[in-house]
């Protein structure tokens, strides 16, 4: 079977966008270290571009490269481009001068790179530079635990009152099974609003829970 693949494209992130939609199980890239779909290449390239931007860097600022040739260099290329800023790449085995006068006269604001290359960097005078990056973190972990978060804390609120209603004298779930068997309806409602504004309010903590761990999965699209 044929796939019928989209071509109205007018930039690389688009393109990666389109086909980690359309061939998300395809794979994309092979390697002694690394395999990736697609679908997986594209939400690491996200990931990148958003951790960048959490860095402080934006759309149009030059980013010099000085790595290796490996999957990683791919995911921070492709990271750049998705964020649309401007890749700078750098030979890893040029001199600390080199590096620098090719960063100087591409007004680089931005460099990823190894330790090594940022002490040999840390030599010379890069006044537009404004930060160095040696290690971008991926939380890939994150979202499944922050997910898992959420899901405990309604089914723990549920657990809770589903115990008291059966096997104890006090709490909300009594109050609610008492006040059902004796028809104190004001008793009643009161428990069934107390129980629903906890389930909101613990619903919101863990909203803002999830948005202070995953800032960096805030959604990042070319302008």
């Amino acid at each position: 079977m044929t796939a019928h693949l989209s071509t109205d494209v007018s930039t690389l992130p688009d393109l990666l966008l389109r086909r980690a939609g359309e061939l998300p199980d395809a794979p994309f890239l092979r390697h002694a270290n690394a395999r990736w779909t697609y679908g997986e290449f594209g939400h690491r390239v996200t990931q990148v571009a958003a951790g960048l931007r959490e860095a402080g860097v934006g759309k149009g600022d030059v980013v010099g490269v000085i790595l290796r040739n490996g999957p990683e260099y791919l995911e921070v290329w492709w990271g750049i481009l998705w964020l649309g800023a401007v890749f700078n790449p750098v030979n890893p085995d040029l001199t600390g001068r080199e590096a620098a006068g090719i960063l100087s006269d591409s007004g680089a604001t931005t460099v990823i790179c190894t330790e090594e290359a940022a002490a040999a960097l840390r030599e010379h005078d890069l006044p537009a530079l404004r930060r160095v990056i040696t290690d971008i973190l991926l939380p890939a972990s994150l979202p499944s635990i922050v997910a898992g978060i959420r899901v405990g804390v309604s089914r723990g609120v549920v657990a809770v009152v589903v115990a008291e209603l059966f096997g104890a004298r006090a709490g909300l779930g009594y109050l609610i099974f008492i006040s059902g068997q004796t028809f104190d309806v004001p008793a009643l409602f009161v428990g069934i609003i107390t129980l629903a504004i906890m389930g909101v309010g613990l619903t919101f903590a863990a909203e803002l829970v999830e948005r202070r761990a995953l800032r960096w999965r805030r959604a990042v699209l070319v302008d």
